[in-house]
């Protein structure tokens, strides 16, 4: 029975910290290992709003931007407060990303 527990209470701690994760963080996160080299990185939001405002930059339109904040947490690292921006194409889909260190 107490295994049982164990599993349970381990089980929605997982489901809870994915939850905390978006799309556009995931994409961000990913973004950012590949730019800096670094081994995966984690981000966990505290909070993130979507705009849907149709612009257009250069030759893209840009039907939503995506931003939010959170703490980043990469291997062997301290835990960062961190601002991110994204750009969602047409579909939602989050294609452009950038990370700010904020205190």
């Amino acid at each position: 029975m107490k295994n049982l527990v164990l599993i349970f209470v381990l089980f929605f701690s997982v489901l809870s910290s994915y939850a905390s994760s978006t799309d556009a963080s995931r994409f961000a996160a990913k973004e950012y290992s590949k730019q800096t080299g670094n081994a995966q990185v984690y981000i966990n939001v505290k909070k993130e709003h979507t705009i849907e405002n149709m612009q257009k930059i250069g030759e893209k339109n840009i039907p939503a931007i995506t931003f939010g904040y959170g703490d980043m947490k990469a291997k062997k690292c301290r835990k960062t407060r961190i601002s991110y921006i994204c750009f969602l194409d047409d579909d939602y889909k989050p294609f452009w990303s950038y990370i700010i260190p904020t205190k």
